[in-house]
């Protein structure tokens, strides 16, 4: 097992959960940065946390959510202006394979769009849960699998509690 701190809080790497299983969707990892990110100045020892999205030979796509503002006249409605707000077609989603991905881990619909693309063999796709702000795959594409270093896995107890456990 591997220790990260991230701020004030820790995350503890589970390197051996992918030597009995494939990553699969919804799975927190730990990973080395792609080689995308390498040529743009990352060191190869640089690491992320983000949450498996899709697979390999899943179809991906992100719809932004674009509110429109009507205001209606007065007049018509005993002078009190109405505020309608109307979202996108699909409404700021996360699509995988056609089918929208209820996430209620994610605080606020997206703000941007991408365009549907499959998942390579070999990769997946990952998003940071804050989606609007976090730097992932819709920003540098698939993930290779090979750069996964372990699984996420929650810790039940505090930092300064395992901190003496922690080899220096």
């Amino acid at each position: 097992m591997l220790f990260y701190f991230h701020g004030l809080k820790l995350c503890v790497c589970a390197q051996v959960s992918y030597l009995f299983r494939k990553p699969e969707v919804s799975d927190i990892v730990i990973f080395k940065a792609p080689p995308i990110l390498v040529e743009h100045g990352y060191s190869l020892n640089d690491v992320f946390i983000k949450r498996i999205v899709a697979s390999e030979g899943d179809w991906v796509e992100v719809t932004p959510f674009n509110p429109i503002h009507l205001f209606i006249d007065p007049i018509f409605i005993s002078s009190i202006k109405v505020f309608v707000r109307l979202g996108s077609v699909r409404d700021g989603k996360l699509f995988v394979n056609e089918n929208v991905q209820e996430e209620e881990f994610v605080l606020e619909p997206m703000s941007y769009g991408m365009e549907p693309m499959s998942v390579p063999k070999g990769y997946v796709f990952v998003l940071g849960d804050n989606r609007n702000k976090s730097f992932d795959s819709r920003n540098w594409g698939p993930l290779p699998i090979e750069n996964i270093v372990g699984r996420s896995v929650p810790v039940l107890a505090t930092e300064q509690s395992i901190r003496h456990h922690i080899p220096s």
